[in-house]
Parts: C-alpha cells; structure tokens; sequence
C-alpha cells in the first residue's frame, strides 16, 4: 500500500466525510461521546472512582475485537478484577493486552499520563489513542486502525496495514486538518469516516 502525503489524505477523508448519510454523521459524531458515558457507567456500577482508569480498561480490551464484545469484555475483567482474579476470565484480545488492563486496574492514581503510557508501550499508539478519545472528549488525538487509514489513502481492498509511527501521525495530522475545517473534534471525523467507509467497503 503506497502511503500518500497528509494534503492528499486530507482530501480523500474529507470527501469520504462529505459522503456520509445524515444517521453516519450523527451516530459517527456520536460514538466517543457515548463511549465516554459506557466508561462512566461501569465506574459507577463497579464503585471504581476513576472514569480515567475505566476508560483504560475498555482500551487495553479492545485490540482484535468489536465494540460490543469489547463493553463485555470490560465488564467481566472489572467484575473479575475486584476479587484478584481477572487473568481467569475469557476475553477477545490477545493475553499481553489483558496483563496491561491488569496494570491499569492496579494504579493506585491512575492519570492521562501514565494510563497513555501503559498503553502506548512501543507501537500502541491506536490503543493510546482510543483511550484519550474515549477518557477526554476534548481529546485532540485520532483513533487511526486500518479502516481509518485505508480510507485516507483510497484504498478499497483487504489486507493487513504496516503503520510505522510517522505514517500514524501523518493519518493523525489529515484528519485533525479536515476536522478543524469543519469546526468539529478530529474524533469525530474519525468515526464518521469510519462508518462511511465501512459502508463503501460492505463490511459489518
């Protein structure tokens, strides 16, 4: 896959923006926001006085999953958690992200800061990412997986996505273009992007 320069991403993402229904820029627009309160609900359920580690939990579970089994997947871990016995559970993801779900659960002053950090490691920057649009929703940051990516580079088949982190940050750079053109978060324009081209490519 040729990577093509951030002006050129930004105008394929934007059109792919322009190209969205009425319902995919409302629910994209939506969809961080809504994740923020899921966040903030299982902090209440569970007593955990910290959406910040919560949000973290969610992120750290959700590599190779879906939205749903990934609210699930939180869920279970923290109900496990709770009584030291979160590694037994079945999750979605891959083990080494369930040991840094464990980590964030066990900070005792979970911040922005070290929560990113535990996520990030040495290539998790789209899990980084996912945590700050989730925890902050004044996050500048964008969630960049392979669709996002794809899409900012007009590319319309399957297949894996070598990200190195210059070609994460210039994605990152073409959306928060387009979404400060538009008056909107970068987050935004991800998700609407997101469904968008979802929807072009006919995947579920």
């Amino acid at each position: 896959m040729k990577f093509k320069t951030i002006q050129t991403q930004a105008k394929h993402i934007e059109a792919l923006f322009k190209g969205a229904s009425d319902t995919e820029k409302i629910d994209g627009g939506n969809w961080y926001k809504e994740a923020n309160t899921y966040a903030h609900h299982l902090s209440d359920m569970f007593g955990i006085d910290s959406p910040c580690k919560v949000a973290g939990i969610i992120s750290a579970l959700s590599p190779a999953t879906n939205w749903d089994r990934n609210k699930v997947d939180a869920h279970n871990f923290i109900a496990l958690a709770i009584n030291d016995d979160a590694m037994s559970g079945k999750y979605g993801t891959y083990k080494n992200n369930v040991r840094k779900a464990l980590e964030i659960f066990n900070l005792e002053r979970p911040t922005k800061a070290n929560v990113g950090a535990i996520l990030r490691g040495k290539t998790g920057y789209k899990t980084e990412s996912f945590f700050y649009n989730i925890y902050d929703l004044d996050s500048q940051e964008v969630t960049i997986d392979r669709h996002a990516i794809k899409g900012a580079n007009n590319v319309y088949e399957g297949g894996s996505v070598a990200l190195t982190e210059k070609r994460y940050r210039d994605s990152e750079k073409a959306y928060q273009k387009v979404a400060k053109k538009y008056n909107l978060k970068p987050y935004q324009v991800q998700a609407i992007v997101w469904v968008t081209y979802r929807r072009l490519r006919g995947l579920k």
